[in-house]
């Protein structure tokens, strides 16, 4: 596969062992984690599902340039690499497309240091993982600017328009559908 990551960006992949959709505080939003069939519980009936048979969807990417004070949020459904991975998946969510990039120029230190912190964070807690070829993430206490800790950023909001939220929902509902899909399945039958 390809590398994504720009010359100085840290990158990072969405996705944790269990199939999660965390939150990222800075952006005040909920973004696709990587699913793959090898994270799901083998259940009795969850072992022969149609979605265990869907290849691995990767997460979303978290890239962010300290020095350039740059971030973005890419979807990688949107590299031709993973044509193959989109079609496969729009067979079973029909209207799955790639969101869109997101875009943030001109950070303060302060949105700065909350995307070193919330990343670290998700890192830490295996909600997400290095890409090849990303910088090191730095240690907070490098970085001018104090964090926001607290779980809304009122610089970033929420998606700007409609059709941006309903891509995020669309994307973030799906998970929760083949979440509560998968646990009906693997869930044993009362008689």
């Amino acid at each position: 596969m390809a590398v994504y990551v720009k010359t100085g960006e840290i990158g990072v992949e969405i996705g944790d062992n269990e199939n999660s959709n965390p939150d990222f505080k800075p952006l005040s939003v909920t973004l696709r984690g990587r699913w793959s069939a090898n994270n799901v519980p083998r259940g009795t009936t969850a072992r022969h599902s149609p979605l265990l048979r869907l290849p691995d969807l990767p997460g979303m990417y978290l890239f962010l340039n300290v020095e350039a004070r740059t971030a973005r949020v890419v979807d990688p459904l949107q590299y031709e690499d993973n044509a193959s991975i989109k079609l496969a998946w729009r067979e079973y969510q029909d209207g799955l497309e790639p969101l869109p990039e997101q875009k943030i120029e001109k950070m303060t230190d302060g949105d700065v240091a909350s995307w070193v912190y919330w990343i670290g964070r998700l890192i830490e807690k295996g909600e997400a993982t290095k890409l090849d070829g990303s910088a090191e993430l730095p240690d907070i206490d490098d970085i001018p600017g104090d964090p926001v800790i607290s779980p809304f950023n009122a610089r970033f909001g929420q998606p700007r328009t409609l059709g941006e939220m309903e891509l995020f929902l669309r994307h973030t509902n799906l998970f929760d559908r083949l979440r509560r899909e998968l646990q009906e399945e693997s869930a044993p039958t009362r008689q």
